[in-house]
């Protein structure tokens, strides 16, 4: 019994040597068949490409990325190019290339579910982004439940529905809690996202001391919050460009029963004076995932 102990130990340390000569990349050996890590193109996009009543609008920052110094020389949509003067520039305060770009005329060159093209030139190579573009007010998306002003008890699981709207690839998801505390309330925000048409909050999701919350859903296409590759094709860019209809929402109490609601049904003022925006929502849910 010991010696074939002894031999099998023979054995695995053979194998182990012979793992290491295959290998052959070990201390500062050059290993010709060890592939070299590719540099990063010179620039990182965060962009969002959207239609306002059939107008195209196109807003991107471009950064810094790789390791050459990075020069925007035009960038076109479709077939227009952004005016040079006004339409791109470089930001001292917070580095970087701010594109916008606000599509002139009556005869739009896109409508709701086309697919716009995007070509950003710079660095002597470009990069180019296609993507089914939604309408900011025409794209609305349709809320079934829960109904505003619905109350649920306290430790219910309370799941969100609406209808699917057509072009949208996935949904960007805002719950914004308010909570109860000793002498007052403060407001505590998450991010989620769903390629279904249903959404559930669980109650270990929604916590405890909740006054109510809102929920606010994003119709969106681009590249979902957990993609790491993005939508940027080419030798300059990496990076993501979305576009994002209009948001549908509800609120909804936490109460025990019999215990009344501390205002009526109407939104309370704290959330009607600062309009509601989805850009900000949508670059927080990518962030949530990064």
């Amino acid at each position: 019994m010991g010696r074939s102990v002894g031999m099998a130990q023979i054995r695995y340390i053979l194998l182990f040597l012979s793992c290491l000569t295959w290998a052959g990349c070990g201390g500062d050996e050059e290993c010709p068949s060890c592939p070299e890590s590719a540099a990063p193109p010179p620039a990182w996009i965060d962009g969002e490409i959207k239609l306002y009543f059939g107008q195209t609008q196109l807003d991107l920052d471009i950064f810094q990325h790789g390791g050459a110094y990075l020069t925007i020389d035009s960038v076109k949509v479709g077939d227009s190019a952004c005016p040079v003067d006004t339409g791109y520039w470089w930001n001292e305060s917070d580095p970087h290339w701010d594109v916008e770009f606000d599509e002139s005329g009556d005869d739009y060159m896109y409508h709701s579910g086309n697919r716009a093209t995007v070509t950003v030139y710079g660095n002597g190579s470009s990069s180019t982004c296609r993507l089914v573009v939604l309408d900011e007010r025409d794209d609305d998306l349709s809320w079934i439940a829960p109904d505003l002003g619905a109350s649920f008890a306290p430790g219910e699981d309370i799941t969100c529905v609406w209808h699917k709207l057509a072009p949208a690839e996935w949904y960007g998801i805002e719950l914004k809690i308010r909570r109860t505390q000793e002498g007052g309330f403060y407001w505590e925000n998450s991010y989620y996202f769903t390629f279904d048409t249903s959404y559930t909050l669980t109650a270990k999701m929604l916590g405890d001391s909740i006054d109510y919350f809102y929920v606010y859903v994003l119709p969106t296409t681009g590249p979902d919050p957990t993609s790491s590759s993005g939508n940027w094709t080419g030798d300059l860019a990496e990076g993501k460009l979305y576009s994002c209809g209009r948001y549908g929402y509800t609120r909804v109490y936490i109460r025990a029963t019999g215990e009344s609601k501390p205002f009526p049904i109407s939104a309370p003022q704290e959330i009607i004076s600062a309009p509601y925006d989805p850009h900000r929502a949508i670059q927080a849910i990518y962030k949530a995932y990064r």
